[in-house]
């Protein structure tokens, strides 16, 4: 996978908001905050958050100076400060939506359920414009099972580049190779890719900050309205652009969440049919239950880890290793423990280079698919904001068909 989030917040918003102005030790801080001095800026939320306790803006920015300087637990207690202080506001909202990627058992144990109160609240008067990778897709709940304006069905070509699927997608007409990923919510490109291909790309404050898979660092992001066109099928959608990345752009659930999907890797094309639409499952295929998380648009399976079930999210983006544990808390969490001979790997992510521990496990089982002494690899420096993830070199022997509907995956062997 490819593009995880990890906050986001919109500097217009907080500078519109009653009070922002009288509290100079506040704008003090987020000054320091926007030059990255993140460690004396924390010091100033702190004082701000001391002598006010209600202020959710110093505390929303005391949790991402935290998460900046590598402090998760302080940054969660911030965020939980922040959804308590403003349940039902758009900034604890966000908090919520932080804290379900970050720490989800403390959502579900110390936070109220129901209605995303980010959403609920959006577009209220006074209120700014927050948005953040895939935001839109998780808004897109509506969608109708059939659209005539697509065809029923489609085949594109597809290929293999060290061990990614690789599509051709048109941005405003440019043509560029992209990674189909199942593990990316959106549509992801650097600023100088699109300038490679002819595109202009956003300028301006950017509308918020992201992380990816190899490290723990974050990075601007801005929001970009494009045609997208893969296929016979084009649509006017949202481009997450980011400031720098060196990993191949990311094409994502947002373009083709309403299709169920055959891959097939060995004959080099993926096949679209619209889900509206009836379709016989192969009789030889072996079919395995998906969970789907509207919120990033995540496919979820369980998989045993030496007999033991577990999550994992299924990322066609996932190309280095059949399973990646984004810490090493996180494996020990599966049952797994890093040895000492562990060897040393490297991998590339939006957020920059990060290194991993690479070793076997003795198995891995997905339904049909029972793997001895499967190579999995462990970020050295990282967080535990996603689950872990199953990645192409498990089921590379297989074709199959991602069932929206019926929310399964259909396995058949080559």
């Amino acid at each position: 996978m490819r593009l995880i989030l990890i906050c986001f917040l919109l500097f217009s918003f907080i500078a519109c908001s009653p009070g922002f102005a009288a509290d100079t030790k506040l704008q003090e801080a987020i000054k320091l905050y926007n030059n990255k001095q993140f460690k004396e800026s924390l010091v100033l939320f702190e004082e701000v958050i001391k002598s006010n306790p209600q202020d959710a803006y110093a505390s929303y920015y005391a949790a991402m100076a935290s998460q900046q300087t590598g402090n998760m637990s302080a940054a969660k207690r911030y965020y939980k400060a922040v959804y308590n202080l403003q349940p039902n506001g758009q900034l604890g909202g966000y908090a919520k939506s932080i804290l379900l990627k970050v720490d989800p058992s403390s959502v579900a144990t110390s936070l109220s359920t129901g209605t995303n109160s980010g959403a609920a609240t959006a577009g209220q008067k006074g209120e700014g414009k927050g948005t953040t990778p895939g935001a839109a897709a998780s808004q897109e709940d509506s969608t109708p099972k059939f659209d005539p304006r697509y065809p029923k069905e489609f085949t594109v070509r597809c290929r293999k580049e060290h061990g990614s699927i690789m599509v051709t997608p048109t941005l405003d007409g440019r043509p560029v190779d992209m990674v189909f990923d199942t593990g990316a919510p959106g549509i992801t490109i650097g600023k100088d890719q699109l300038e490679a291909i002819g595109l202009r790309p956003p300028s301006g404050k950017p509308d918020g900050v992201t992380g990816g898979a190899a490290n723990a660092s974050l990075i601007n992001f801005w929001d970009m309205k494009t045609k997208v066109k893969l296929g016979p099928v084009e649509k006017e959608m949202d481009l997450c652009v980011l400031e720098s990345n060196s990993s191949p752009p990311l094409f994502g659930q947002t373009f083709f969440k309403q299709f169920d999907y055959t891959i097939d890797q060995g004959g080099g094309s993926i096949f679209f049919r619209q889900k509206g639409l009836a379709q016989g499952k192969d009789r030889n295929a072996y079919s395995v239950p998906f969970e789907f998380i509207k919120h990033g648009n995540r496919i979820v399976v369980t998989v045993e880890i030496n007999g033991r079930p577990g999550k994992v999210m299924f990322d066609t983006g996932n190309s280095a290793s059949a399973i990646k544990f984004h810490s090493q808390e996180q494996a020990e969490k599966y049952g797994l423990r890093v040895p000492e001979d562990a060897a040393v790997g490297y991998t590339q992510g939006v957020s920059g280079r990060g290194r991993v521990r690479i070793f076997p496990i003795n198995r891995v089982k997905l339904g049909p698919i029972d793997q001895s002494n499967v190579e999995c690899a462990v970020n050295d420096e990282g967080h535990d904001g996603t689950l872990p993830l199953l990645g192409e070199p498990f089921w590379k022997n297989y074709q199959y068909t991602i069932d929206m509907d019926n929310k399964q995956i259909h396995f058949v062997r080559r």
